[in-house]
């Protein structure tokens, strides 16, 4: 249809970009700051970085703990990075980007005889299929196509790892919430100098600050995914 055509085009999926898409991007221009929370938050997300207290049995536990927060880590940048790859597609700066999306997919699919279905299983995992190979797709759909499939993707590994991960790093952080307390003696009783004990406690501080914040991204991130199954599910059957 000429309206999916026209949204398309303004993906950069086909065509050349049409005055339209530009002026709906630039009239909702002054409206963003809070739609695009999601993406800021994400975009907070630090790489886990652990400071050497200077005393090996505190160090050997954050050793301990890098493995699972770098996971958690990679794998919310792997979402935050598969949805912006479609937003920056799709040229939509809406809330609602990814429905959209889907939907304009599923119209122009179907005009070529393609059918898209969605489904979600009782786990949450996503599965988006078509009743063709990609190479059947028409040309300009099949970029699209592929990075809506490293989104499914990177929803899946989230799902299938999280739950894991999440009690793992409940146990490290109950652990770690000791060590404050704890790492003055340690210093003193290992004979570290005067002059690096306030180094250790502060050292000390911050590490178990990122160890105790995790939970809660493992909780913002699987959020993030049910959102994502959710927004697919309903526009995939909307039409």
């Amino acid at each position: 249809s000429q309206k999916a055509n026209e949204s398309f085009e303004r993906m950069g999926c086909g065509g050349s970009s049409n005055n339209g898409g530009a002026k709906e991007t630039g009239g909702a221009a002054g409206k963003k700051p809070e739609k695009k929370r999601k993406e800021r938050d994400i975009d907070d997300v630090k790489r886990p970085e652990f400071k050497s207290v200077n005393l090996r049995e505190m160090d050997e536990f954050f050793a301990k703990c890098n493995a699972p927060l770098l996971r958690v880590y990679d794998m919310t940048v792997a979402l935050h990075d598969a949805r912006k790859a479609i937003k920056t597609l799709s040229k939509m700066e809406d809330d609602d980007f990814l429905e959209k999306v889907v939907k304009d997919l599923k119209k122009e699919l179907k005009s070529a005889s393609i059918e898209i279905t969605v489904t979600v299983d009782d786990e949450g995992v996503i599965r988006l299929s078509a009743s063709v190979t990609v190479d059947k797709f028409p040309s300009h759909l099949q970029k699209m196509w592929d990075a809506l499939m490293k989104l499914v993707d990177a929803c899946k590994t989230i799902v299938e790892e999280s739950k894991q991960l999440a009690a793992d790093i409940e146990s490290l952080a109950e652990e770690a919430g000791h060590l404050p307390e704890r790492v003055k003696d340690a210093a003193e009783e290992a004979g570290l100098s005067v002059l690096k004990i306030p180094g250790a406690i502060k050292a000390t501080a911050d590490n178990v600050d990122k160890v105790r914040k995790t939970p809660k991204m493992i909780e913002a991130v699987v959020h993030e995914v049910k959102e994502t199954a959710e927004q697919l599910k309903k526009s995939a059957n909307d039409l």
